[in-house]
């Protein structure tokens, strides 16, 4: 079975997460919402390979800085 992703029906974002969905419809309003076998591409810091976690940079300061 494939994995389940979100896909925002305004703006054809893919989210993993019900709190990614969540977020993005506070930030952007968006509200319609289904779910899609699409895959979600991973982010990775190159510098170490580790992947980076998106909630991440909705909480961080120094991201929201820039």
């Amino acid at each position: 079975m494939a994995d389940v992703s979100l896909k925002c029906g305004d703006c054809g974002t893919l989210l993993k997460f019900v709190e990614e969905a969540q977020g993005h419809s506070e930030l952007t309003y968006h509200s319609n919402f289904s779910e899609s076998t699409e895959a979600v591409l991973n982010l990775v810091y190159s510098s170490c390979g580790s992947p980076a976690d998106p909630r991440w940079y909705a909480e961080s300061p120094t991201f929201v800085a820039f």
